[in-house]
């Protein structure tokens, strides 16, 4: 190699070192003016111990950094000050040098020593580091969630009013409970308002009329429960108002703190926590909540197997039973056998002659199959079952009186009259005689975890009697 090419390979080497100190040195002042870095100076750590412990930040390890790192920081400057300085003197001497070859290689060992610098770096952000990320760790803090463990330390002297507090917190929050937890009141409420269109929309086309009359009544059952479960969560919810809306502040004030610097952000963090730990242990006064939200969960699986049984199983069974030839609740089944009582007997022949009287007198008579058309049209448009007022009692007279008027009174009128209601009431007592009978536990307990009575109508008086207490409380 020519002699002025390893000058000028020399100089090459040394202006590229130099300035790759100028620009490490420059990278490095950045990283120590960090705020994150700087602002723990300005922290008290003695203070705060216990609190980073429990944000999972080692005051131990900072006080170690605060110490180490300035220290590493003026060795590097000592490092790139003296690499600065020969890089100068070995420049000058290129000047005149009738040594290239001993001036290149000085230069590419002194290349080497400016790139020991990385070794120092590496040193240094080791410590610089643990700034980054306890910082970081602060800023993941930043939720009710990731807040409470230490919302709970500082309450450790009544820790028993935290946890309790807890329980009905999460309860109430509007996060998804996890599996085989309690539901919380947010799944309680999206699973009450999409079950009320379901009771709503059970298909009860094709049965007769007064059977879809005691359908209706139990579905009224599963209808009215959910109104009174509806009204106790809605009276919940104003209780729990103030408590929900001084948490959601406090998770958009925690989300607006992530923009403060380190210092502030620990301090503010430190008060909003002991403001969740005043709001989680204020909440131990609503105890009587977890079982109310307990009494809703059960009511809830009650109604789901409710609904499903009634529509699924019993209203498919009921059409079916509408049209055997050998079911009690077939309205002919049930009109051939009155009819027949009609006419038997010591009385019924007395009616027969009467009738026979009668009609030779010009008066309207009647035969076995027109008294059972008649009645067989009373169960298949009769809307009355339920209900003891005065105006449901009207209500019969009148429809019974139009299925009859063109028989003179007393006889035969008042009999058929008496004969027309007491099928009536026959017809709908075993229709809800199989309703309540319908056995359901076996087919329906893998549904739930909650326990499954054997009949349906066990289960039709366990919700009468939750929808009371609800309602009884909803006053």
């Amino acid at each position: 190699m020519k002699q002025m090419d390893k000058l000028h390979q020399a100089r090459e080497i040394l202006v590229g070192s130099r300035e790759h100190l100028r620009t490490e040195k420059n990278a490095l002042h950045n990283h120590l003016r960090d705020q994150r870095i700087r602002a723990w100076k300005e922290i008290d750590l003695a203070a705060l111990t216990e609190q980073l412990k429990v944000l999972g930040i080692s005051t131990t390890e900072l006080q170690k950094a605060m110490t180490d790192y300035p220290r590493q920081a003026k060795e590097i400057s000592r490092h790139i000050k003296l690499c600065n300085n020969e890089i100068g003197n070995q420049l000058a001497d290129l000047i005149g040098n009738k040594f290239p070859g001993k001036a290149l290689v000085a230069s590419q060992n002194l290349e080497k020593k400016v790139h020991h610098l990385e070794k120092l770096k590496e040193n240094l952000f080791a410590q610089t580091k643990i700034f980054l990320t306890a910082d970081k760790k602060l800023r993941q803090s930043l939720s009710i969630e990731k807040l409470m463990p230490l919302a709970g330390h500082l309450t450790k002297k009544k820790h028993h009013l935290f946890s309790q507090g807890l329980e009905i917190f999460e309860l109430v929050t509007t996060q998804a409970s996890t599996e085989n937890a309690p539901r919380t009141l947010s799944e309680i409420c999206r699973e009450t308002e999409k079950m009320e269109p379901r009771f709503q929309h059970i298909e009860i086309i094709g049965l007769p009329r007064l059977t879809e009359e005691v359908v209706y009544h139990y579905i009224e059952i599963g209808t009215e429960t959910l109104q009174q479960v509806l009204m106790f969560i809605k009276a919940t919810k104003g209780i729990l108002a103030a408590d929900m809306e001084q948490a959601q502040k406090l998770s958009h004030d925690l989300s607006i703190l992530a923009k403060e610097d380190t210092k502030t952000l620990l301090t503010e963090m430190c008060q909003h926590a002991s403001s969740l730990a005043k709001l989680i242990a204020g909440l131990y006064h609503k105890q009587n909540l977890k079982t109310s939200m307990a009494t809703i969960s059960d009511t809830l699986e009650f109604l789901n197997i409710y609904h499903l049984a009634l529509k699924n199983k019993i209203i498919p069974a009921l059409k079916e039973r509408a049209t055997d030839p050998q079911a009690r609740i077939n309205p002919a089944v049930i009109a051939s056998k009155m009819t027949k009582s009609f006419f038997a007997g010591p009385k019924g022949i007395i009616r027969s002659m009467k009738l026979m009287v009668n009609s030779l007198t010009g008066h309207e008579a009647i035969n076995q199959v027109e008294l059972q058309l008649i009645l067989e049209k009373a169960l298949n448009t009769c809307k009355i079952f339920y209900g003891e007022s005065q105006e449901d009692i009207k209500r019969m007279q009148t429809f019974i009186d139009g299925l009859i008027n063109q028989f003179i009174k007393p006889f035969p009128y008042d009999n058929i009259f008496s004969l027309v209601k007491q099928t009536v009431v026959e017809y709908g007592t075993e229709v809800e005689k199989f309703i309540k009978q319908y056995e359901i536990k076996k087919e329906f307990q893998p549904l739930t975890p909650a326990k499954v009575p054997d009949s349906f109508g066990k289960l039709a008086s366990i919700l009468l009697n939750k929808k009371n207490a609800f309602a009884k409380v909803n006053k």
